[in-house]
């Protein structure tokens, strides 16, 4: 019984090789370099402290820097320092806007990894920073 169910298998998949050319399956392609934001989502309403999280494919980086910046100003702020997972996940709280002032404002949030220059929460800069990774902007509305 044995000997015809390996038969079996074995004429299969021979069948399965030939109607294949016998090539083999594509190898899945390689993920590129990328710096994600999972949350907040693009158009949310978000209180003063808000959790941003999101994933990194380098997993040897070991965090990642949230900056918001006002659209209506030229002003960004590096907000928090994020530990990157082992499975490259991230998440940290920041500070969007200034209490009792920012409600209804719009905001633009990213994630960079590998900044050339060092970074520090509470920093004020001119423009977003120069580093190895960057998120797109996510887009949110202060509540």
């Amino acid at each position: 019984m044995r000997y015809h169910t390996a038969l079996l298998f074995l004429s299969a998949l021979c069948l399965v090789l030939a109607a294949c050319g016998g090539k083999a399956a594509p190898a899945a392609r390689d993920v590129p370099p990328g710096l994600w934001i999972a949350e907040p989502a693009a158009g949310a309403s978000v209180e003063l402290t808000q959790r941003v999280s999101g994933t990194l494919s380098d997993t040897a980086a070991r965090e990642v820097w949230i900056v918001v910046c006002p659209v209506s100003i030229s002003a960004y702020w590096v907000r928090a320092r994020a530990p990157v997972g082992k499975d490259g996940t991230w998440t940290c709280d920041v500070q969007v806007g200034e209490p009792g002032i920012s409600l209804g404002n719009a905001y633009d949030i990213r994630a960079f990894a590998g900044p050339a220059e060092p970074l520090e929460a509470g920093t004020k800069m001119s423009g977003w920073p120069d580093a190895a990774l960057s998120s797109e902007p996510v887009n949110v509305i202060r509540k």
